[in-house]
């Protein structure tokens, strides 16, 4: 409970709250959920119950769908004062749909308070923080009475009054002057205390402190909505006095002197946690008040001050002597290992044939997991039991779907490194290979390149276009040499090799087939243009860009032939 959210005397904070649920599942079989046993020494030392008013607790039960639920009144209570629910379980499937509303419900940032008048009794409202805007304003006032042993303890939800008979049907906030706005949640406990009593809308309602009789804020019944709107204690009169120094003459006006007593008595009975956030109010709508100036929050007497200092002295040399003694342990324990996997007895025996009857199951399975098993696992000191990256980079690397396989390597071969190799690939002669690099292959006389050109597949049905199709497979077929030998002078240098290149292309478009069953002639326009487009291709990745320009005028010298 100690904790930035409850500043005790100092009202409540919506925008520091930690929003928190609180799910308890149980089957209802046994009846021991006492809510006065929930409350510690630490929270009963300042607040009455067992939670903080930004906790929503939520009770899931789960039962047989025939088994009569038991009273729950006494938990129903509680869980409306918190601003959680009753969810009753019956099936697999409605427990997903539970889970789906409380995960919905931790989204909220909710606080809940108690609404009380002298007709009705108080019951709980839920309101509603922007996550956008957390910074407000205005704090929830409270009671700071102090006694002899501390701070009065104070309930765990803020207690607002209402008065049924003073309600408003218009309500106006100055111009530039801050509020703070929380939507609440339409319960149906709400509708029943706010539904009928007013059906004309909007209504506004001031609200109270318990035993004062100024306002510091209202609750808004609007037509689709309601919202509590939190000011500062008694607004009404500090608005008048801000509507009479806002005129420039004010100074000079007879009535000064009055308002600024006025203002002086307001000060006085204001709470002194409201001081600094007047003087920003102040500062922002740019207001000058002659004579007076509001003062800051005052600090902690001098008696309280000194407790403390002398309570974070010893707990300073409490720290140090702590952290001495661990780094002392630590050192001394640094060389060794915790052997957590061999406190039995028959880990020790050097015979197998020593180990007892009863111990014979228990010996073969820890041996099966010191020789089979992972038992380093458990022989880490707890330095190194947080170094996940080193766990990390020891595992294999997942292999991505989308690359290509690698190729094996090929074997090392032994012998004369130096060795001319006679192939009758133009390429391969007079070249000599380092033939026990195991990274570079030893080309054989047989051996042949495989080329890469892009083959049409003809499909099972023959749509329009068929006949292309065939006739530039064909055409790819029966030039497959011409390919390989047009790739075989695009790995020379030199510029014979480029002009045989360029009579092997010329010679091979410029051909005009007939076919043997009949005096039809097929110029294969469409292979050869495939033909050229492949030759292209590799001429640009040897980086051969005069060889480009030269395919690509004979492959349009092809395509103007066809026309």
């Amino acid at each position: 409970h100690m904790t930035s959210t409850d500043t005790y005397g100092y009202g409540r904070s919506p925008a520091k709250m930690e929003s928190g649920v609180v799910i308890v599942m149980t089957d209802k079989q046994c009846e021991k959920l006492n809510t006065e046993t929930w409350k510690t020494p630490e929270s009963s030392e300042f607040t009455q119950d067992a939670w903080r008013y930004d906790q929503r607790l939520f009770v899931v039960n789960f039962q047989a769908e025939n088994h009569s639920t038991k009273d729950t009144q006494r938990i129903q209570s509680m869980l409306e004062v918190t601003g959680g629910a009753l969810l009753i379980c019956f099936s697999f499937r409605q427990i997903l749909e539970i889970m789906q509303k409380v995960n919905y419900y931790l989204n909220e940032q909710v606080f809940t308070c108690l609404l009380e008048s002298e007709e009705r009794l108080s019951f709980p409202i839920i309101c509603i923080v922007d996550k956008k805007i957390r910074n407000n304003y205005w704090p929830i006032p409270e009671e700071f009475v102090t006694m002899e042993q501390g701070l009065q303890t104070r309930p765990s939800n803020p207690l607002l009054y209402y008065r049924h008979t003073q309600a408003y049907s218009a309500f106006k906030v100055p111009q530039d002057f801050p509020f703070d706005s929380y939507e609440i949640i339409q319960t149906k406990t709400f509708m029943e205390n706010f539904g009928s009593l007013y059906p004309s809308r909007p209504a506004y309602l001031p609200v109270y402190m318990q035993g004062h009789l100024h306002p510091f804020g209202v609750i808004a019944l609007e037509e689709s909505s309601a919202k509590l709107i939190v000011l500062v204690y008694n607004y009404l009169e500090l608005w008048e006095c801000i509507e009479f120094f806002r005129n420039p003459n004010a100074a000079k006006s007879e009535k000064s002197r009055v308002y600024e007593e006025k203002f002086l008595n307001y000060l006085k009975d204001l709470p002194i946690y409201y001081h600094h956030a007047l003087n920003n109010v102040f500062r922002k709508i740019k207001l000058y008040i002659p004579h007076m100036k509001v003062p800051e929050q005052p600090g902690l007497p001098s008696e309280v001050s000194s407790k403390l200092k002398n309570k974070k002295e010893q707990e300073t040399i409490l720290w140090s002597e702590v952290e001495q003694v661990t780094k002392a342990l630590a050192e001394q324990h640094s060389s060794q290992k915790a052997v957590c996997c061999q406190p039995h007895k028959y880990n020790l025996y050097s015979d197998v044939f020593k180990i007892p009857r009863k111990s014979l199951q228990g010996a073969i399975s820890a041996m099966s997991q010191q020789f089979f098993g992972e038992s380093n696992k458990h022989e880490l000191p707890i330095s190194k039991m947080g170094d996940f990256q080193s766990t990390i980079n020891s595992l294999p690397a997942i292999r991505s779907p989308y690359e290509e396989k690698e190729l094996l390597k090929p074997p090392i071969n032994f012998g004369n490194p130096f060795r001319k190799l006679n192939l009758s690939n133009e390429c391969a002669k007079d070249s000599y290979f380092l033939i026990d690099d195991p990274n570079i292959a030893l080309p054989t006389q047989n051996e042949k390149p495989e080329p890469k050109v892009q083959m049409v597949f003809i499909p099972i049905k023959r749509p329009r276009g068929f006949k292309s199709q065939l006739d530039k497979y064909k055409f790819l077929r029966r030039n497959s040499k011409v390919m390989l030998q047009a790739i075989s002078y695009l790995r020379q240098n030199g510029p014979s090799a480029d002009q045989n290149l360029v009579n092997l292309l010329k010679s091979s478009t410029s051909k005009v087939y007939k076919k043997k069953s009949s005096n039809t002639i097929n110029a294969y326009t469409e292979g050869k243009v495939a033909l050229l487009d492949a030759v292209a291709s590799y001429a640009e990745a040897y980086k051969k860009p005069q060889l480009t320009t030269a395919i690509n005028s004979i492959k349009l010298s092809v395509q103007n032939a066809s026309y």
